[in-house]
């Protein structure tokens, strides 16, 4: 009956609530995220116990656990047990612990063969006007910027290496108000930090989502994280806290479950933070955000979500099927890593064993002077000489049992001789590896996939964080295609007008000399020129679109001319201009019935085209014509050249070029 009173008094507060609500805690508008602070640290505290449970009970959870352990050579645990790498092992001590760690080999071979060459940004411009594209490339800098000099791309890779490792990889891409260069928007004196965008990698150990609630990441409502901190630049953030966080204890080894070799103590400058965000949902509109202390039930900062996600991007190796979290290959090397150790440490405690010379010497003879001997040597007296008994061959069948578990591990992992740069010759050889690679490249395909969604999805991250956080006037640097260094300035407002963010992945072919040296001669083929400058720009590693960075240019300017030409604007061509491809560009506008119905318009893109074309056949100007490229031969009929503009009245026809012929 006491539950039950205890039930009537909280519906009588409520009202109109049934006792069945009560006992499931299913109340409309009790939704636990939305509650007070207190719950919802309870809440995610509660749900962290659950997954360290996981961590303990369930196989896959045990299977991350044990990848991490082996990518590290961990074989025989976290522990330490002597003095030297080979560790003695087995009830009595009598065998020696020797690994080769080939599972951590060929995962790294697999992120090496997939992130060697960084991926483009390519930004996407909110509609087709100049100023959408002027932002977009702005944009595009921006990003390619945090991409090599705020060090997204060595976060990227290093999440892909989680990803290979335990299946899942997370990356934070959040807005740290602490970052950035100090300024002041009013005075002009440095008065506050101007913040900047935030990189971690998250290990999965620090990631706390209830892992049984979806399915699909898209349908993941919160996450939170935690990570360490300086206690006393947190304390001099959160003045009000500041007592309780300069004396909040960071816990044990044990406690963290962080620390693997270097001890936590209670003067430890660090603090461990627990970032809580859920994102804005049919019940909870405004989303929330939390910041609080590990194992604190008081939130330091507690606010609506100012972000539009959670925040935490999931890189997967593979996909489980009705799974959040992914497989990797690295599950499948387990079994044969371990035997590959087996193996190896048979051979080792022969060697240790019986490996040892052995001198025998009658009972009663004078024993040799020890300093005669040479190295190691075993002591044996009897009266009778002993049997040969050869112990320390290692039979043939445990080298062929390495070199299959090797074979094995391979296949297993998709990686052939040429990925490893094991294999060499002529040039068939060289397109044999060539071919090799890309088809180990397609057999981890799904892997590269996801990291390239993981690569679309932290730029995209990155641009909204600018887009919503930035207030000041920014400068990011720069590495231009001639390789030299600048300094991009620029505001939230330069960016609203890029609406997302896709990937160029790179090709296979371009990812060794070999193939940059096919793509270089199938150009040349093909009559494109390639100065000598740019073909030793890229065979050092530049990227192969150098090339047509002057095209892409080219074709950018003539469709920003066609929107100018539309809208009555001026037009003005320069000799360094590709003057066909721009006439090509501008006779588009007639495309549509609407275009040849306006005499004004017409005049106006006729005009364009004119003026190109004269600059075209004219001797002078189109000397830059065949210096840049754009052309081979000067036009044979100069100005007066088929289709060209008639003289005026009364002008003499100029004489004509030389034709191809005669000017070879």
């Amino acid at each position: 009956m006491g539950e039950y009173a205890a039930a009537d008094n909280i519906l009588e507060r409520r009202g109109g609530v049934s006792l069945d609500d009560v006992l499931n805690e299913s109340i409309e508008g009790e939704y636990w995220a939305a509650g007070p602070a207190r719950g919802v640290l309870d809440h995610v505290e509660d749900t962290q116990k659950r997954n360290k449970d996981l961590m303990g009970s369930n196989p896959l959870f045990r299977k991350m656990l044990r990848a991490i352990q082996y990518h590290y050579g961990a074989f025989e645990g976290w522990d330490d047990w002597g003095d030297t790498a080979i560790q003695i092992v087995g009830e009595h001590g009598q065998v020696l612990s020797f690994a080769l760690n080939y599972a951590r080999y060929l995962v790294l071979q697999i992120k090496t063969l997939v992130t060697a060459e960084m991926p483009n940004y390519t930004t996407l411009p909110l509609s087709s006007d100049a100023r959408s594209r002027v932002q977009a490339r702005v944009g595009k800098r921006i990003l390619n910027g945090y991409l090599t000099k705020k060090g997204l791309w060595q976060k990227l890779r290093e999440t892909a290496e989680e990803a290979l490792v335990t299946g899942t990889g997370f990356l934070s891409v959040s807005w740290n108000p602490a970052m950035g260069r100090w300024y002041d928007p009013d005075s002009g004196e440095p008065s506050q930090r101007e913040g900047d965008v935030d990189y971690r990698v998250v290990p999965i150990e620090y990631v706390i989502i209830d892992w049984t609630l979806s399915s699909r990441w898209e349908d993941v409502p919160w996450r939170a994280i935690e990570y360490p901190v300086n206690r006393w630049d947190l304390a001099a953030r959160f003045e009000e806290s500041g007592e309780k966080i300069r004396g909040w204890s960071s816990g044990t080894d044990e406690e963290t479950g962080r620390d693997r070799g270097v001890a936590a103590t209670p003067e430890d400058d660090r603090v461990w933070l627990r970032e809580f965000i859920h994102k804005p949902t049919d019940a909870l509109p405004d989303g929330r955000y939390m910041l609080a202390l590990k194992g604190d039930t008081e939130a330091l900062l507690d606010i609506d979500s100012p972000y539009r996600g959670i925040q935490l991007l999931p890189c997967l190796a593979g996909r489980i099927r009705d799974c959040l979290l992914g497989w990797t290959v690295a599950f499948e090397l387990q079994q044969p890593q371990e035997l590959l150790c087996d193996a190896l440490s048979k051979i080792a405690t022969m060697q240790d064993n019986l490996g040892l010379p052995v001198l025998w010497t009658k009972t009663g003879t004078k024993q040799p002077d020890p300093q005669l001997w040479v190295g190691s040597i075993a002591w044996l007296e009897s009266e009778e000489k002993p049997e040969l008994v050869t112990l320390y061959d290692v039979p043939d069948e445990l080298f062929k049992t390495i070199e299959f578990l090797i074979q094995g591990m391979e296949r297993t992992a998709g990686l052939g001789p040429a990925v490893q740069g094991e294999a060499a010759g002529s040039v068939r050889a060289n397109r044999m590896q060539l071919f090799m690679a890309e088809q180990s490249r397609r057999f981890n395909s799904d892997f590269e996939s996801n990291f390239n969604s993981l690569f679309e999805e932290a730029g995209a991250a990155t641009l909204e964080l600018l887009q919503d956080f930035s207030l000041s006037v920014r400068e990011v640097p720069h590495l231009s295609r001639s390789e030299e260094a600048a300094i991009i300035s620029f505001t939230a407002e330069d960016l609203f007008d890029v609406a997302g963010v896709a990937v160029q992945a790179g090709n296979s072919l371009t990812r060794t000399l070999e193939g940059r040296l096919e793509v270089i001669n199938l150009l040349a083929q093909n009559r494109v020129a390639v100065p000598k400058e740019e073909i030793i720009s890229i065979l050092n590693g530049a990227p192969l679109d150098t090339l047509t960075e002057s095209a892409e240019g080219q074709v950018e300017v003539a469709t920003a001319e066609n929107e100018q030409i539309m809208a009555g604007g001026t037009h003005l061509a320069l000799p360094t201009d590709n003057h066909l491809l721009h006439i090509k560009k501008h006779a588009a506008i007639f495309n549509t019935p609407a275009a040849r119905q306006d005499s004004a318009l017409i005049e106006n893109a006729l005009a364009a085209c004119w003026e190109h074309l004269d600059m075209y056949n004219d001797l002078g100007h189109f000397e830059f014509q065949m210096a840049l490229g754009y052309a081979e031969f000067p036009p044979s009929g100069g100005a007066q050249a088929p289709g060209g503009k008639p003289p005026a009245q009364g002008e003499e026809a100029a004489p004509a070029p030389p034709t191809a012929e005669e000017a070879i």
